[in-house]
C-alpha cells in the first residue's frame, strides 16, 4: 500500500503548499516541495594554453622574489607540476587547485603575501580564469 502525505497545504486562496520558505532567497537552484529534487548543469572550458603562459609568468615572477631555498624548490618543483598537468589533455582542475593554493601557502610561509604583490595575484588570476579554479579557494 502506497504511503499519502497527510500533511495539510497551508498557503494562498488556490490551495498550494507552503513548504516554509520565507524571506528572500539567493540561489543557483532551489527545489520546494514534497520530495523536491534540483540539478544545476554548469559547462566550464579550459583556456590550457592561456593557463600554460600564466604558469610560465608565475614561474619567472617568483625567480625575482628573495625566498628560502627550500621554499623556492617547492614553488619550482608545484610550477613544473602544474605545467605538465596542464600540457596533458587530461587536465585535473581540482589537482591544479591543490598545487596552485600550496604554491600560494608556501609563498606566505616565506612572508609573500600573494594579493598584495602584482607581479604574483596577475598570473594566478589569470591560471584561475583559464582552469575555473575559483579564487575563493585560493583564499584571495
Amino acid at each position: 500500500m502506497a504511503k499519502r502525505d497527510t500533511r495539510k497545504a497551508r498557503g494562498g486562496s488556490d490551495g498550494a503548499a507552503n513548504y516554509g520558505i520565507y524571506g528572500p532567497v539567493n540561489a543557483d537552484v532551489l527545489a520546494v516541495g514534497y520530495k523536491p529534487k534540483s540539478t544545476k548543469t554548469v559547462s566550464t572550458s579550459i583556456a590550457l594554453p592561456q593557463a600554460q603562459s600564466a604558469i610560465e609568468e608565475l614561474r619567472r615572477n617568483v625567480e625575482g622574489l628573495a625566498l628560502p631555498q627550500a621554499i623556492r624548490v617547492q614553488i619550482n618543483r608545484d610550477l613544473g607540476a602544474m605545467a605538465e598537468n596542464v600540457r596533458t589533455e587530461a587536465t585535473d582542475q581540482s589537482k591544479l587547485g591543490r598545487i596552485l593554493k600550496r604554491v600560494l601557502d608556501g609563498l606566505k610561509t616565506a612572508g609573500v603575501v600573494a594579493s598584495d604583490v602584482a607581479e604574483i595575484v596577475e598570473p594566478v588570476r589569470k591560471i584561475a580564469e583559464a582552469l575555473a579554479i575559483p579564487l575563493k579557494v585560493l583564499g584571495l
